[in-house]
């Protein structure tokens, strides 16, 4: 029986540590949307760029971006039918995300698809999790972890980039999570 609730004990514990460390992190999202860059590029070329501006509500708030993705594996090969391509390979991310009140780098992996949309629309929907690396001011000590959904684009039509997507996670101000 003292056993038992040794075992409760320590289990509570560990639940109530997890429900702390949860709070600590403020859940952020945000819209984003902007050009690219390399997009054309990527399947012969390693990576490719995008940048613009995000549009959060709370903590995050709104401001700019910038990012790479790093092709870790081979693209697929255009198909009939101008569909999706796979298989999905993967990629890795760096992003900095600035706004009035401090930035944050955040980096990590995920994967791509070459997809074609179109004669003439090249497109990488791509899914990334970001870590945050290192920040300044309001970010200084924050941790987290950032869902990217992006889908970047080339439009051989009248020769556009861009780039739209949403970003999603946890953000720790104190640096906990």
């Amino acid at each position: 029986m003292r056993a038992l609730a040794v075992a409760a004990a320590g289990l509570a514990a560990v639940v109530i540590a997890s429900v702390a460390t949860a709070a600590g992190g403020v859940a952020i999202a945000a819209n984003f949307g902007g050009t690219s860059s390399g997009v054309q590029q990527f399947c012969s070329e390693q990576s490719f760029t995008v940048s613009g501006t995000y549009s959060g509500r709370g903590y995050l708030g709104s401001g700019m971006y910038t990012g790479t993705i790093t092709r870790q594996g081979e693209c697929g090969e255009i198909g009939p039918g101008f569909v999706p391509l796979g298989p999905r390979f993967g990629v890795t991310a760096t992003f900095v995300f600035s706004a009035p009140n401090g930035s944050f780098t955040a980096s990590g992996s995920g994967d791509s698809l070459h997809s074609v949309q179109g004669a003439h629309i090249t497109d990488f929907p791509t899914n990334v999790v970001l870590a945050i690396d290192e920040g300044t001011k309001r970010y200084q000590r924050a941790s987290g972890t950032l869902t990217l959904t992006l889908d970047a684009l080339h439009n051989g039509y009248d020769n556009s980039d861009g780039s739209i997507g949403t970003l999603t996670g946890s953000i720790d101000p104190a640096g906990s999570t």
